[in-house]
């Protein structure tokens, strides 16, 4: 684990301990999916904002899936970015988020 993961998930466990909250810390290699060297070379045909919008709510929607089937939870709630009225392409937006299920958990796109 990296020093970075390791300062998060310390401040993590002090704001969970200090609010007397459960938390649950799920690492993941995500970060060196995307294909650097191919989004370069399509740059011109994908928005600036293609690892944004990669990388941002889906993967996090989809690492909860193994938790929220275990824990039963119905509904996984996401911060938004950005209102149902703004119509940029961004990976968290309540068109895609809104949309989101497996079993018996679904996404929802919170703080509209």
């Amino acid at each position: 684990m990296n020093i970075t993961m390791n300062i998060a998930s310390e401040c993590i466990e002090t704001f969970c301990s200090t609010v007397k909250a459960e938390h649950r810390i799920i690492r993941s290699n995500w970060i060196f999916v995307p294909d650097n060297f191919w989004l370069g070379v399509y740059k011109r045909e994908i928005p600036d904002n293609c690892i944004s919008v990669l990388c941002m709510d889906q993967p996090l929607s989809v690492f909860g899936a193994p938790l929220t089937y275990i824990e039963k939870v119905e509904k996984l709630y996401i911060a938004s970015s950005f209102t149902d009225e703004i119509k940029l392409p961004w990976g968290s937006h309540p068109d895609l988020d809104n949309n989101v299920r497996w079993t018996n958990t679904r996404v929802e796109h919170d703080g509209l």
